[in-house]
């Protein structure tokens, strides 16, 4: 391909300028540095050795300390039920959660 006059691209310049990319006058020769990216806010905790999935975030922005029928809780989380079902029983056991009767599940109280 070089004796069609094909060039070898040795540097970023040379890409920007056989891709028609270059800025006119000066040419780059790196790429721009990203702007640094912030650390992620850590997921509430309730004495948990291990941060909350999304679902279980779904469903502790949904439970007050009041009980909720779990029907209510997935209407709200827009989750399905057998989502809801597995997170509540996960929290319930870490005792994020405290069920009561019927199908009620509310935050446990911290402390």
């Amino acid at each position: 391909m070089l004796d069609r006059g094909a060039r070898p691209l040795t540097s970023l310049s040379t890409w920007l300028r056989a891709a028609g990319l270059a800025p006119r006058g000066k040419t780059p020769t790196s790429l721009p540095t990203p702007p640094p990216t912030p650390p992620p806010t850590p997921p509430p905790t309730s004495g948990v050795d291990r941060p909350f999935s999304p679902d279980e975030l779904a469903l502790l922005g949904v439970l007050s300390t009041t009980g909720q029928h779990v029907d209510e809780i997935a209407a709200k989380s827009g989750l399905c039920i057998a989502m809801v079902n597995t997170a509540l029983l996960t929290l319930a056991l870490e005792n994020v959660v405290v069920e009561g009767p019927d199908g009620f599940f509310r935050r446990a109280k911290a402390g």
